[in-house]
């Protein structure tokens, strides 16, 4: 990350680092893929389009604005932002074995709170967006990136591959058994609760 302070979406100050391996992640999954995104004209990665697509060959809830297919649960947050809303959020992602996690644009360094929801719930996430992504996983196979298949129909052979094989399947998610990798913990100090310290530290190096 090349800013002078960089800031990290994924790290709120009601989680902490090991909620990843054990608060959501443990829960069984019921269901096949989950889809949650409410920005439906992203025209620099046409996300919705793929994600069409994507869903002609697998089994997506979609819950969002885009593509919705599910409606919210009845308890859930209708704030969208804070804490019950991304609790929530997670909440449903856990009974989902994957994630599509399409971010608004394929920027660098550009990682949502997206991803890290879906790690924290247990998902596999299916990423589409930085191309940097890798520099943000707990480990470089912790994700499915769009961008390493050469369609939307291959991909889709390649989630039923994973979903049908419990030894493609945990190899994924193998990550959880292990402590995480300092790479990992150091982005929890480049979230928003250490953002102004930052600055001010910048500032007053200059």
């Amino acid at each position: 990350m090349t800013s002078d302070v960089p800031l990290v979406q994924g790290f709120p100050s009601w989680i902490s680092p090991s909620d990843f391996c054990n608060k959501f992640s443990r829960q069984r999954k019921t269901e096949n893929a989950i889809f949650v995104a409410s920005n439906c004209k992203t025209t620099s990665n046409c996300r919705s389009e793929y994600a069409r697509e994507l869903m002609e060959h697998v089994e997506v809830h979609s819950y969002g604005r885009c593509l919705n297919n599910r409606p919210f649960p009845p308890a859930f947050s209708t704030a969208r932002k804070g804490k019950k809303f991304w609790l929530d959020k997670v909440r449903i992602m856990q009974n989902y074995t994957f994630a599509l996690v399409f971010e608004n644009s394929n920027m660098h360094d550009y990682v949502t709170e997206k991803l890290f929801q879906a790690l924290l719930a247990g998902c596999i996430p299916i990423y589409m967006g930085a191309p940097n992504v890798r520099d943000f996983l707990p480990a470089n196979n912790a994700a499915i990136l769009v961008s390493e298949f050469q369609s939307a129909e291959e991909l889709a052979v390649y989630i039923k591959r994973v979903k049908e094989n419990v030894t493609m399947r945990e190899e994924l998610l193998s990550w959880r058994d292990r402590p995480l990798p300092a790479s990992f913990l150091r982005l929890w100090n480049l979230s928003w609760d250490t953002a102004k310290c930052r600055i001010c530290q910048v500032l007053a190096g200059r």
